[in-house]
């Protein structure tokens, strides 16, 4: 089995294996006879033990991408808690809740790749600056809010590094990324510095980092696009709700964590796929 698939060997780390299968191989014409029989018997032993390890190996494989699946699937069944909570005005279960949002989605992603690539480091560093802003502005007052937005757009350029870096398969992004520019200068030309105040310079630079992270998503796969929209979306909404008097927004703070749970889970789940066909490429070679 082992030396049918040498690369699956090598990847999976059983050298020693596969090192002692070779050295307890069955000895040559001209060896001592009476060392036949032991050496033979040994290989079989090396052989039957490096077959084990591997089923061991492969299996926890298995486990481990069905651990990620769950985590992955587990992850909308929070955010709904957390909503209803919201809906309901059960603060207590709305603050319980909203931390396990992206750590659920860090362990996701690490169950689902089999090493720490450089792009899943990139991917968890931006999934945990989300959770520091998330943690943040659960507390009220303009300087966790403040807090709140440095960790996003540590978060967002974060993404930015990660699709432009790692997992870009375009040059530029495509015609049609030009909506993004046009959201985000429309967004920002409802924005007033008279009503937001030391807040303003900040804001309008995240919006500029959210809408480069929105416009490169689409330079990687359709999946990560359509869920860098889906957090462009909960971003701006938080902005028109708390900085543009004139705009009301029905079931506001419901919305914008629907959509920014699924904006992230998506997110996180198209880079989990990309890494995931990497190695799968590396072991086919």
């Amino acid at each position: 089995m082992n030396s049918a698939n040498p690369s699956l060997t090598d990847d999976l780390s059983f050298s020693g294996e596969t090192l002692a299968v070779q050295a307890y191989r069955r000895p040559r014409r001209g060896d001592a006879a009476g060392g036949r029989r032991p050496w033979f018997v040994l290989g079989r032993i090396a052989r039957v033990k490096a077959y084990d390890v591997t089923g061991v190996a492969l299996m926890t494989v298995v486990q481990r991408s069905g651990a990620a699946t769950a985590l992955f699937a587990a992850l909308p069944v929070v955010a709904l808690v957390h909503i209803i909570a919201l809906a309901s005005g059960q603060e207590w279960l709305s603050l319980l809740t909203k931390p396990f949002i992206m750590l659920v989605l860090a362990l996701a992603l690490v169950w689902s790749v089999r090493r720490l690539s450089a792009a899943a480091v990139t991917a968890l560093v931006a999934i945990m600056c989300s959770w520091l802003g998330d943690v943040a502005l659960m507390v009220p007052g303009e300087l966790a809010f403040g807090v709140g937005i440095l960790f996003f757009m540590l978060a967002q350029a974060g993404y930015v590094l990660l699709f432009v870096r790692h997992l870009r398969t375009r040059n530029r992004p495509p015609v049609w990324a030009l909506v993004f520019l046009v959201w985000l200068v429309a967004g920002i030309a409802l924005l007033s510095q008279q009503d937001m105040g030391a807040l303003y310079p900040a804001v309008v630079l995240y919006a500029v980092v959210i809408g480069a992270m929105a416009a490169s998503s689409t330079m990687t796969t359709p999946t990560i696009a359509v869920g860098g929209a889906l957090f462009l979306v909960s971003d701006s909404l938080i902005g028109l709700d708390r900085f543009v008097p004139a705009v009301t927004i029905w079931a506001a703070d419901e919305i914008i964590m629907a959509t920014y749970a699924a904006g992230q889970c998506i997110i996180v789940w198209g880079v989990a796929e990309v890494l995931r066909r990497r190695e799968r490429a590396v072991l086919a070679v």
